[in-house]
């Protein structure tokens, strides 16, 4: 049952209180790391495929395993977060996620396999940051209200999907240039 004041008292006191709550700087974070990841990944699939593959062909394919593997694995991390709890299990898949994105140094001309291996690992992993950042959000979100007596949904999912924005527009910024190196 809702019991806060929808809103909160305005723009600038919601966005003090979301940055006050030390959990939710923490998942905006987490979110804009996980999203500075995932457009890193969409933007060197074609370096990869090209430079490091030597099979600039299958350029569709590498982004292609990585997010069906994530949207698969979705239902998988649900599980498992309720045995081992949201915040664990997402800090679990993103350690596993970092583990197959440095197993990419070991790619060279013609691993295809490995290399989709790898990202569907990556893939299947970072699957579960959306559903349990979200999941987390609201959790945040309960926080706040309890804290605060206002319900302030709007401003928190604002300030993740700026991070998410702000992450995936950085990495896309930053490899550009670093594969022109």
């Amino acid at each position: 049952e809702r019991t806060g004041r929808s809103g909160g008292k305005g723009l600038f006191p919601a966005l003090r209180d979301v940055f006050a709550t030390s959990a939710a700087r923490r998942l905006i974070f987490v979110n804009f790391i996980e999203a500075a990841g995932v457009g890193a990944v969409g933007t060197m699939a074609p370096f990869i495929a090209e430079y490091l593959l030597g099979q600039p062909e299958i350029v569709g394919l590498l982004p292609a395993a990585y997010v069906i593997a994530g949207v698969l694995a979705i239902p998988l991390w649900v599980r498992i977060s309720k045995t081992f709890g949201k915040r664990e299990t997402w800090m679990f898949s993103m350690l596993l996620a970092a583990a197959a994105f440095s197993g990419i140094w070991f790619v060279g001309k013609g691993d295809v396999a490995l290399l989709m291996a790898l990202l569907v690992v990556a893939g299947a992993a970072m699957g579960s940051g959306g559903v349990l950042g979200n999941a987390l959000l609201a959790d945040v979100i309960d926080l706040d209200e309890r804290r605060t007596g206002e319900r302030k949904e709007g401003v928190y999912s604002a300030a993740m999907t700026l991070a998410l924005k702000v992450g995936t527009a950085l990495a896309v910024g930053v490899s550009g240039p670093m594969m022109a190196i």
